[in-house]
C-alpha cells in the first residue's frame, strides 16, 4: 500500500473546506428528519471566519478611516460576483431578477431567492459591512474599540446575541425567515472577537481566552439554533477544534485538495446551485454523492480557471507597464 508524504495544513483551512463541503452536500440532497436536525450549519463558521478575517486583515494595525475603506471594498467584492450569479439566473432560468435582488434588499421582505443562488448571505454580508463602516465614523467610538479590542467585540456580540434572542418577536418582517444582519450580527462578531481574543491581545491568560471563545460560540448557538439544529453542534465543535488545535497534518494529496477548495469557498458557495441544476436539468440520478461531488468539482474547477486567467492578465499587464517604462526610459536617454 502506498503511504503519501503528510503535509502541514491550518486547522482553519480545513474546517472552511468542510464548512463549504457540508453546504453543497446539504442542497445536492438535502437530510433531515423530523427533529429538524440535517447536514446544514456549515454556513454558521463560515460567517464566524468572515468576522475574523475583517479584523485579522482589515482591522488590527490600521487606522478608522483605512478600516472603512477596507469594509467599502470587501462589500465591493462581495457584490460584484453576486450580481453575476443574479443575472446567470436570469439567462439560465429565464426569470427577471427582482429590484430587490439587484440592490441586495430582498431578504428583508421575503425568504424567496434565485433558483441558482441563496442571495441572502451576501445581503447579510453586505449589510454587516456598511453597518461597520457607518459606526466607524464615530471617532469617539472607532478609538475606544481600537484601545480594547477584546472588551469591545464582547460587548457588541453580547449586545447582538441580546438582538438575536428577541429578534423572532420584535425584529422580524413578516416572510423574512430570520435571514437578516440583525439574525447574524452575533454570528460575524464572534468572529472579531475571536481574533482580539487569540491574536490582538497581550497574551496573558491564552487558555482563558480560548476557553472564552468556544463559551461565546455554545452561548451563541445555543439561543439563535439550539441543540435539535445541526447548526449548533456545527458552530460548537467547528469553533472549539479550530481554537484548541492550530494546525493538521494530512496526506499531501488530501492537504493540497482541501487548500484549493477552502481558497475557492466563496465561488463554490456562489456556483454550486447552478451546477445542480445542470446535473437535475440533464436527468441524471437523482444520487446525492453524484451531485454533490459534481457542484463542488465544477464549482472549484471554475475558480481554478477564473483565477488562472486572472493572475495571467496581471501578469500581461504588469509586462506590459514595465515594458512602456523600459522603453520610455530609453528614449529619455536617448
Amino acid at each position: 500500500m502506498k503511504h503519501f508524504a503528510r503535509m502541514s495544513v491550518e486547522t482553519e483551512t480545513v474546517l472552511r473546506a468542510l464548512a463549504i463541503a457540508a453546504i453543497v452536500f446539504n442542497h445536492a440532497h438535502p437530510v433531515q428528519n423530523e427533529t429538524g436536525f440535517g447536514m446544514g450549519g456549515g454556513l454558521t463558521f463560515l460567517i464566524l471566519l468572515s468576522g475574523f478575517n475583517l479584523a485579522r486583515y482589515s482591522f488590527h494595525g490600521a487606522t478608522s478611516q483605512a478600516f472603512r475603506r477596507s469594509c467599502l471594498m470587501l462589500a465591493w467584492r462581495v457584490a460584484w460576483p453576486t450580481l453575476l450569479i443574479v443575472l446567470l439566473d436570469w439567462l439560465v432560468t429565464g426569470h427577471e431578477p427582482a429590484p430587490g435582488y439587484l440592490l441586495f434588499y430582498s431578504n428583508w421582505f421575503t425568504w424567496h431567492h434565485p433558483e441558482l443562488l441563496q442571495i441572502w448571505y451576501p445581503q447579510v454580508l453586505i449589510g454587516l459591512l456598511l453597518l461597520f463602516w457607518l459606526i466607524f465614523h464615530i471617532e469617539p467610538l472607532a478609538r475606544l474599540v481600537h484601545a480594547r479590542p477584546f472588551e469591545a467585540f464582547l460587548v457588541a456580540f453580547v449586545a447582538a446575541l441580546a438582538i438575536r434572542a428577541i429578534a423572532p418577536e420584535w425584529l422580524e418582517p413578516a416572510e423574512s425567515r430570520g435571514r437578516l444582519l440583525h439574525f447574524y450580527a452575533w454570528n460575524f462578531l464572534l468572529g472579531m472577537l475571536a481574533y482580539s481574543a487569540l491574536h490582538a491581545g497581550s497574551g496573558k491568560w491564552p487558555i482563558v481566552r480560548r476557553l472564552a471563545v468556544v463559551a461565546c460560540a455554545a452561548a451563541g448557538a445555543l439561543v439563535a439554533f439550539g441543540p435539535a439544529k445541526s447548526d449548533f453542534w456545527w458552530l460548537c465543535a467547528a469553533t472549539a477544534i479550530w481554537v484548541t488545535v492550530p494546525r493538521m497534518s494530512l496526506p499531501r494529496p488530501i492537504g493540497q485538495a482541501v487548500r484549493v477548495i477552502s481558497q475557492a469557498a466563496f465561488t463554490v458557495f456562489l456556483l454550486h446551485l447552478f451546477f445542480l441544476y445542470l446535473w437535475r436539468h440533464a436527468l441524471l440520478p437523482d444520487q446525492p454523492i453524484p451531485q454533490f461531488l459534481f457542484a463542488l468539482g465544477g464549482s472549484v474547477a471554475a475558480w481554478v480557471v477564473m483565477t488562472a486567467f486572472s493572475r495571467a492578465f496581471r501578469a500581461e499587464r504588469s509586462a506590459s507597464s514595465a515594458s512602456n517604462s523600459s522603453s520610455g526610459l530609453q528614449e529619455a536617454v536617448a
